[in-house]
């Protein structure tokens, strides 16, 4: 909401005036690493509580005075994932058309540009096919649902993929086939969340 940035707006989590986030409820920059399906997957949060509320308002409720603190902490992420990766690009997943007519921007792009990955050049990747919101599907069908879905076109560096959740690891999985498959080399993956409770693709 533009309000936000005009008028005193009450925090989304206690509900205080006069800040979209007030200061005791500002998440910590954190770190977090798991080496599962998805090599070196990198993760700033965990997707629930407070953190889950925030990312929501700020994705679904357009609270868009949001931005600054979520891009923050992705950007904090970035700088220590690059003191362990080394990288010369990076990839987003391409945007979903109902969601991003639904909200009118993409949000991983917009908070991507605030880091220092928007001095990087950013691989593109392309949808063969329809892909459903993942957000209610089993992991099952998360992978089916992403199964075969992008592709990029070939061309070759060591590539990070950036995202702002990750739940099963289908979408960054497929990420890096179609990927791969064009002649780069995916070195890690980095999320500003992690959401835990489906277990991540084997």
């Amino acid at each position: 909401m533009l309000l936000d940035f005009f008028l005193p707006a009450p925090c989304v989590v206690c509900g205080r005036l006069p800040k979209p986030l007030c200061l005791n409820c500002l998440p910590a920059s954190d770190f977090h690493y798991e080496d599962l399906a998805i090599p070196n997957l990198y993760y700033s949060q965990v997707l629930t509580g407070d953190f889950e509320l925030i990312l929501k308002s700020y994705k679904d409720k357009s609270r868009m005075a949001l931005e600054k603190y979520l891009a923050a902490l992705l950007s904090s992420l970035i700088v220590q994932v690059a003191q362990r990766e080394t990288f010369d690009c990076y990839a987003l997943p391409p945007s979903n058309r109902a969601n991003f007519r639904r909200r009118g921007f993409f949000p991983i792009e917009r908070l991507a540009r605030k880091t220092v990955l928007g001095r990087s050049e950013r691989i593109f990747l392309t949808k063969t096919r329809s892909v459903s919101d993942q957000r209610r599907l089993s992991g099952p069908e998360r992978s089916a649902n992403t199964a075969l879905a992008f592709r990029a076109r070939p061309g070759g560096g060591r590539v990070l993929l950036v995202d702002d959740v990750a739940t099963t690891g289908s979408t960054l999985r497929e990420m890096r086939r179609a990927l791969e498959l064009a002649g780069y080399q995916v070195v890690a993956s980095c999320v500003l969340a992690r959401r835990i409770h489906l277990p991540f693709d084997s």
